[in-house]
């Protein structure tokens, strides 16, 4: 059998859908079952993708990490 690959989008729907199913007092294996993975491409799928924490894709805020340092001062910022 042929391996399918999955893109962003529908991955990120399918872990929406099986975060209902264990918020709803199902276990991983059910929710992992029910959206037609392995526990382990659940997982595996969280990490990447963030889970239903965010509406974007993981990877997406690594753009704006150098913008939002707010540890550095305008002051300091400047150049000499």
């Amino acid at each position: 059998m042929a391996k399918r690959r999955h893109t962003p989008e529908p991955v990120i729907k399918k872990l929406r859908e099986a975060e209902v199913a264990i918020a709803e007092g199902g276990t991983v294996a059910e929710a992992a079952l029910q959206i037609g993975v392995t526990e382990q491409t659940f997982y595996r799928w969280r990490s990447e993708h963030g889970g239903s924490r965010s509406d974007a894709p993981a990877g997406c805020w690594d753009i704006l990490a150098p913008l939002s340092d707010t540890s550095r001062s305008p002051r300091k910022m400047r150049r000499r």
